[in-house]
């Protein structure tokens, strides 16, 4: 998306062009960090327009420009979405959601074209950024930063963790782009910086984040495997690479294996009650094991209640601080240590067994693992519980299949046009009230860019769509940068498992860094 050919002469164009400058890196600073910063540096990007002048000429090369017509129709085809939608006021409100699909690529592609080495201060301003953001996440988790944490994905407190991770990602390839230019002290520090962001994504529990690291190292490796010069580095890296990635998918097998192996430990006497003589109760609806114990097998709440309100500062029958119900994870933990779940059981425990109830912990096993081994094995545990209890309510892996399948229906219902751009949250209510399968807090939408598009907007839409983000790069011959290829991977992959288009910071997020590159990596230029 190349853009024009302007020429920086007079004082005046000047001025705008250091305002316009500047605005870009307080942009690429805001995303990991502001949402206020964020609508100020467009803010500062439009005044720069302004201040350029000359506004025919840009103008009328701006609308002959025909791959900004192309990626602008995304924009327009909300707007052709307004004809047929019921709710205006959420079609508006989308509208202006939206309005920096069309507001980027304006701005950059009717401003003068930055020199390469103001791209390289946006982009290591934006790696600057991203550091900052996880640094402040690494003092939230550490508790050096008052903020309300329910599990390691609320440390990030500035944007959506998934966003976060994005981020993340795409600031590794950006630092491995620019190491041939830095000294060796730079280096050093750079590669520092890419180990801490790849255990960063660890520490934040995102799959979606590791998922698309995966893929893009996948690519960036092929890309350096091709190129002879780097073919010893590239083979060793490979191998270290795959071998991370077969160990990573044999752990998750396992775990997922071991989760759904339950059966009784035949390691308790046949007595059904208690010391103090009280009666033991075996509840069916309690689902599920731990290490291979039933946790719906011996338990005497009467005495679990007693004892455990001595002991801890949480009511027996209360919420801890990741709203989950003590009592269910008291009974999950002893359950894992091969206990019967009454008073003698729990007054075998020790401060730091308490201290893992209280913070969530159902294993004894997982009190010294990381935070990242800890969610694998709660994704296990909620996908066999929903397997066993039919019941999906909290568990985000699993509700994502209720909002796909029911994207698919809702799309079915009006296939070639969709519903319209603001009646997504209605035809969704409307599901949910004949599908009632969630309770009201987990009723959430597509959970999918793409679905979210059909939905709203049916085939045609999608088709658009595709054809609106893709042509761009195939005609600008975009693709043969490779760090392009990396964000459009992250960004493509990213809409599978989120709507990213749906909110302010992520649809800033794909289009500015979209027609950033395009501008980069314009067709006159070959990367490898």
């Amino acid at each position: 998306m190349p853009g024009q050919l302007l020429s920086v002469t007079t004082k005046r164009q000047q001025y705008a062009f250091a305002i316009y400058l500047t605005g870009l890196v307080l942009l690429a600073i805001s995303l990991p960090l502001s949402k206020w910063l964020m609508s100020v540096s467009q803010f500062v990007i439009a005044g720069s327009w302004l201040i350029y002048g000359t506004y025919f000429s840009r103008l009328k090369g701006l609308f002959l420009n025909k791959l900004f017509m192309v990626f602008a129709s995304v924009y327009l085809l909300h707007l052709l979405g307004m004809l047929w939608t019921t709710d205006v006021d959420y079609g508006l409100n989308d509208l202006r959601i939206k309005l920096p699909l069309l507001f980027f690529p304006f701005m950059l592609m009717s401003m003068p074209l930055p020199e390469k080495k103001h791209f390289r201060w946006v982009l290591l301003a934006f790696v600057g950024a991203v550091f900052a953001s996880t640094m402040v996440s690494l003092f939230v988790y550490l508790g050096w930063w008052k903020a309300v944490v329910r599990d390691s994905r609320d440390i990030s407190i500035f944007i959506s963790h998934i966003r976060l991770s994005l981020m993340v990602v795409l600031a590794i390839f950006i630092l491995l782009h620019y190491l041939h230019d830095f000294s060796k002290i730079i280096i050093a520090i750079a590669v520092a910086a890419i180990a801490w962001f790849i255990y960063f994504l660890f520490l934040l529990n995102s799959f979606t984040g590791i998922v698309i690291l995966i893929a893009c190292g996948i690519y960036f490796i092929s890309k350096k495997i091709f190129t002879r010069a780097h073919l010893p580095y590239a083979i060793g890296l490979s191998a270290c690479f795959i071998a991370a990635t077969c160990w990573f998918f044999i752990y998750v097998k396992n775990i997922i294996a071991n989760e759904n192996n339950c059966v009784e430990q035949q390691l308790f006497e046949t007595k059904l009650t208690t010391a103090s003589g009280a009666s033991y109760t075996f509840n069916d609806r309690l689902n599920g094991c731990e290490n291979g114990f039933k946790c719906g097998n011996y338990i005497c709440e009467p005495e679990l209640q007693q004892e455990w309100n001595k002991r801890s500062q949480y009511n027996y029958d209360s919420l801890d601080n990741k709203k989950n119900y003590i009592r269910f994870t008291l009974i999950r933990y002893l359950t894992s240590k091969g206990l019967k779940k009454d008073s003698a059981a729990l007054a075998s425990l020790d401060v730091s067994d308490i201290e893992a109830i209280e913070s969530s912990i159902t294993n004894y096993k997982l009190k010294k693992v990381s935070p990242f081994v800890l969610r694998l094995h709660q994704t296990a545990y909620e996908y066999k519980n929903a397997l066993i209890s039919n019941n999906l309510n909290g568990s985000s892996v699993m509700m994502r299949f209720i909002y796909w399948k029911a994207s698919i229906q809702i799309w079915k219902e009006k296939f070639l046009t969709g519903h319209g751009t603001g009646d997504n949250k209605l035809v969704f209510n409307k599901w949910y009230t004949a599908h009632p399968v969630l309770e009201e807090k987990w009723q959430l939408r597509s959970h999918n860019q793409y679905l979210a598009i059909a939905v709203s907007f049916g085939l045609i839409g999608l088709a658009i769509f595709f054809f609106g983000i893709l042509y761009p790069v195939y005609a600008a011959r975009a693709y043969l940068a490779w760090l392009f290829n990396i964000f459009l991977i992250t960004a493509l992959m990213s809409f599978i498992n989120e709507d990213t288009l749906e909110t302010q910071a992520g649809v800033t997020f794909f289009v500015f860094f979209y027609s950033l590159f395009m501008l980069l990596f314009r067709k006159s230029e070959k990367k490898d």
